[in-house]
């Protein structure tokens, strides 16, 4: 496999969640130095962060179908363990 079928553009999602989380983990209202947000702001971040890790390990799902680095089998029983796993809140495994 060379740069992948998407030319590893869902690490780029990945990195995308981190800033996210990061930026979660700074918001501490009334506290100098620190982001401000409501907490209905910061539950909309988690909501994007969740929604882009998930989208993430989707991307990589069919890239490996698309370059060869799994079959058929082996996709749909990877997206339903890993996907299922993310949409139950787990971490990526």
């Amino acid at each position: 496999m060379s740069g992948g079928f998407f030319n590893y553009g869902q690490r780029n999602m990945d990195l995308i969640v981190g800033q996210i989380n990061d930026a979660i983990a700074y918001n501490k209202p009334g506290e100098e130095g620190y982001y401000d947000f409501s907490p209905a702001t910061i539950r909309r971040f988690k909501i994007a962060a969740r929604t882009l890790a998930i989208a993430s390990e989707m991307v990589q799902r069919i890239d490996w179908l698309l370059s060869g680095d799994d079959g058929e089998d082996d996709f749909h029983e990877r997206w339903n363990d890993n996907i299922s796993r993310l949409l139950n809140g787990e971490d990526r495994a």
